[in-house]
């Protein structure tokens, strides 16, 4: 919407096409037909509007369907054929995702977000459009390189070495004249293909060299920070982290089970950390989104104020662990529920109910989705301020939080077949003339 505002300021004619986000299941690729209809759809928007002086595209970058594993690079293929050689088509990117030679070869210029949160998605697509259109007036001429980071791994700028590294990246970028953009891409780590993995894109003035030398001394310190994922909480220590620092305040600590996040193509329906609280013998907790239609179901039949013992959690799959059982009381059922992400968007969740069991909260909803902030639930009738603890499968920027990694979250572990090694953490040191 801002740069469609930014466009328009410009007196330029601005014609949109689809918005769309297929987010799969448990780590499975979007069905083939449902990509194509999306991709016909945008290209037929744009043969409708030719001639076009420029593309703006806002994409995610890992979306991979049946027999494709580079769906962006397929896209911006497609669109160039379209509008030719001469035409900028320029691209905002989720910097989890997979950054190929196809989306190269066929953008202007990249620009990714840089915060690990992506709180910085406005301010990025606004730097892009200002690109766009020296780009269209003929000032500058976009050279891109890429380095290959050889690694695997989770990168948060709240935690060094990666904020240091991070605000390095800035520095260059803003006081170098000659370049236009610099992007540390973490690269999406529960994937299977020839891309995955970190990688440095350098985006300058037209000089290829500047760019290629750039990309590798930053791609290098970029190296330099890895290691988060091996020094992550796993649940037990979460857990521990949490109740040490609960202190009965009114803001409740967040526990993020990144293990079973949807927009990492987990189920979230995991029961991993759930069941090790009440274990631990932790009450007072918020606890969702989770999916489970058919608990949902069985809650809406039941009716608001029926107490019962309910199974819920755990249906996809071995990974999302064994279900919980409960006895819980329907506190509220919501019929084909919406929430607010901290985007300011839309997220649908379909038929949702809120249960209680003792002083714990859960809410589980019909449709698989991210509500990323306390917002979302105070829209679903819950004060997060008045709980202990609140479990969300979500991230959005909390006060007091700790990333719970459960046993999913290996990439080392999951069969793979087509990773690009030698790649840390598969190989310790990949850039050693031998692992090489």
């Amino acid at each position: 919407m801002a740069v469609k505002e930014r466009a328009e300021s410009k007196g330029w004619e601005v014609r949109e096409s689809i918005c769309a986000s297929p987010t799969p299941l448990a780590g499975g690729r979007t069905k083939r037909k449902v990509y194509e209809g999306i991709v016909s759809i945008i290209l037929g928007d744009l043969e409708d509007a030719l001639p076009v002086s420029g593309v703006f595209l806002a994409l995610h970058g890992a979306m991979m369907a049946e027999e494709c594993d580079d769906c962006e690079g397929d896209l911006l293929s497609r669109i160039r054929r379209v509008v030719g050689r001469k035409v900028p088509i320029v691209a905002t990117l989720d910097p989890h995702c997979h950054l190929s030679d196809r989306m190269i070869e066929n953008a202007s210029i990249m620009n990714f977000y840089k915060t690990f949160l992506h709180s910085d998605q406005k301010e990025r697509a606004l730097e892009l459009f200002d690109l766009l259109c020296l780009q269209m007036e003929g000032r500058i001429h976009p050279t891109m390189a890429t380095f290959d980071c050889r690694m695997i791994d989770v990168f948060d700028e709240a935690i060094e070495p990666m904020g240091s590294f991070l605000n390095l990246v800035i520095d260059k970028e803003r006081n170098d004249d000659r370049v236009l953009s610099i992007s540390p891409v973490h690269g999406f780590p529960l994937a299977d293909n020839l891309d995955v993995g970190a990688k440095m894109l350098v985006v300058t003035d037209n000089d290829e060299q500047l760019a290629k030398e750039l990309a590798a001394d930053l791609g290098m310190k970029f190296f330099d920070a890895r290691g988060q994922m091996a020094a992550a909480f796993g649940i037990e220590e979460a857990i521990d982290w949490a109740q040490e620092r609960h202190d009965g305040g009114e803001r409740a600590i967040e526990i993020v089970e990144v293990s079973d996040l949807a927009g990492c193509g987990f189920p979230a329906d995991g029961t991993e950390l759930i069941k090790a609280m009440l274990e631990a013998g932790m009450s007072n907790f918020v606890a969702g989104v989770l999916w489970d239609p058919l608990a949902v179901s069985i809650c809406g039949n039941r009716g608001e104020g029926a107490n019962f013992n309910l199974r819920f959690g755990g249906k996809t799959s071995s990974r999302s662990g064994s279900p919980i059982d409960l006895d819980v009381c329907v506190k509220s059922f919501f019929v084909d529920a919406h929430v607010c992400n901290s985007s300011g968007g839309e997220v649908p969740l379909g038929d949702t109910v809120v249960v209680t069991s003792g002083t714990n909260e859960f809410i589980i909803s019909s449709v698989r989705g991210m509500a990323y902030d306390l917002e979302s639930m105070r829209m679903l009738g819950i004060d997060v301020s008045s709980s202990s603890y609140f479990v969300t499968k979500s991230l959005y920027n909390s006060e007091r939080f700790i990333y719970a990694y459960g046993s999913t979250f290996q990439p080392n572990s999951w069969p793979v077949n087509n990773i690009k090694r030698p790649k840390y953490p598969f190989d310790l040191s990949p850039f050693d003339e031998e692992a090489a």
